[in-house]
């Protein structure tokens, strides 16, 4: 049996593939190391995937690399996903997690 978060990451990557080839990504996931006793909600972990993955593949330019990454923390799962984007601006992090807000491309 394969790992829950492997499972679910491999298998959001997969849900993306034409967005993915379409700009000729690159996606690196490095070996996730697993915890047994770690609990998880697969779907909201699922779409917390989709979500930054979404933004990484919207943010990079054709040929980048996204690199996913998920590690447990004290109980906790953390994901990170870094792309090669532009990044955001002072005012849009400002902005990032006021509820019901969208930030918006950056100018570039």
């Amino acid at each position: 049996m394969r790992p829950l978060r492997s499972v679910i990451v491999n298998d959001t990557i997969k849900e993306l593939n034409e967005s993915i080839a379409a700009k000729k990504l690159t996606i690196e996931v490095p070996a996730i190391a697993e915890d047994p006793s770690l609990h998880i909600e697969p779907t909201l972990f699922a779409l917390t995937v989709k979500a930054l993955l979404t933004n990484a593949i919207d943010a990079s330019k054709p040929g980048a690399r996204i690199v996913v990454k998920t590690h447990v923390h004290k109980s906790k799962v953390a994901i990170s996903v870094a792309d090669q984007g532009v990044g955001m601006t002072k005012t849009q992090q400002e902005e990032l997690f006021k509820p019901f807000n969208r930030v918006e491309e950056a100018d570039t």
